[in-house]
């Protein structure tokens, strides 16, 4: 698990990606539909599971709704929170 400095960081590159980032990709994905996602994983302290309850399973073929980019977006989040990868989300956005 990340330190709360860590998270914070994280969280407020998070907000200030949201004024330079397309509100769409170029594919048409809802980039800030995203950040706010990955902004709520990191500060709720979300776990994978609770990512896969909230945002569905990408094994799940029934749910129409199911989105792949929120849901990877955010599992990435939660990912580099619970210290399994060493990406983290804010760095990503302001590259």
């Amino acid at each position: 698990m990340r330190t709360d400095q860590e998270i914070d960081k994280q969280i407020t590159l998070l907000k200030q990606a949201l004024d330079t980032v397309p509100e769409r990709s170029f594919f048409g994905g809802n980039n800030h539909e995203m950040i706010n996602g990955q902004i709520d994983a990191l500060e709720e302290r979300m776990t994978t599971d609770v990512v896969y309850e909230e945002y569905g399973d990408p094994d799940d073929t029934d749910n129409e709704d199911f989105d792949e980019n929120l849901f990877y977006g955010v599992l990435a989040a939660v990912t580099w929170l619970e210290g399994h990868s060493n990406e983290a989300p804010g760095d990503g956005w302001t590259d």
